[in-house]
């Protein structure tokens, strides 16, 4: 069935329907875009901040570590362990990352807790002087390139961290740009197709009164010119047949 041969009710209807389905449309493209935003964002900053978070215990542990090794075997043991604790949660938190972003720190860790060991014994065995102070100039060999790592991953997760965010914020700033420019175009369709709707029918009106008014005072050679098959359509044909007959009789 051709647009024009819908009743009046029903052309408003359509135009006003295609309008809620413009603003469906949107929002659920809207929907969908920010569900991808917050998935990203629970992937990438959160992520990122478990990273951060493991990496600055294990920086404080570190520390600790160095101090309780001259004081309390007992309590370096422990600080090792909590070493091995948050550099496993780590890795865990760079689980899907490329390789190459923790290898030096990898390899750093390993050396540097194979030496502490090796100082951990020697001090419980009370080992020679001279031997002590071999183990001692290991460990701090293997102790500084290690903390030292830790502090570059430290900062670069930070600075991945806040270009996580911003980036996030940037496509959170897109979306609701997206939805300020397309929500007042969607209205603003319902508004012209609104004020179209109404122009064309009281211009149809406007004629159809005209021919009318001719046909009532005599003119019944007057035809009212309405090719539509809405409501106004059909009642011009009948005024038209009208005419006819009162024309021919």
């Amino acid at each position: 069935m051709e647009y024009k041969h819908l009743s009046f009710p029903l052309k408003l209807m359509l135009g006003y329907l295609v309008g809620i389905l413009l603003l469906t449309l949107l929002f659920s493209i809207s929907m969908g875009h920010l569900s991808t935003i917050s998935r990203d964002y629970d992937h990438l900053v959160k992520n990122s901040w478990r990273q951060l978070d493991a990496l600055q215990s294990l920086q404080s542990s570190g520390i600790r570590i160095r101090l309780d090794i001259d004081s309390n075997l007992a309590q370096a043991r422990m600080d090792l362990k909590q070493i091995d604790y948050w550099f496993l949660r780590f890795l865990e938190s760079n689980r899907g990352g490329s390789a190459g972003d923790f290898t030096m720190l990898v390899r750093d860790f390993h050396a540097f807790r194979l030496q502490a060991l090796r100082l951990i014994d020697a001090l419980e065995n009370k080992a020679a002087g001279s031997e002590l102070a071999r183990e001692r100039r290991l460990f701090m060999s293997k102790y500084e390139p290690f903390v030292g790592r830790v502090f570059v991953e430290i900062e670069r997760s930070r600075n991945f961290v806040q270009v996580s965010e911003t980036n996030f914020l940037r496509r959170i700033n897109e979306l609701l740009f997206l939805n300020t420019i397309l929500a007042p175009l969607s209205f603003l369709f319902l508004y012209v197709y609104g004020y179209f709707i109404s122009n064309h029918t009281g211009l149809r009106l406007r004629n159809f009164l005209l021919s009318m008014r001719k046909i009532v005072s005599g003119d019944y050679k007057q035809r009212i010119d309405e090719p539509s098959q809405d409501e106004i359509g059909q009642i011009a044909q009948g005024m038209n047949e009208l005419a006819n007959r009162l024309g021919s009789g």
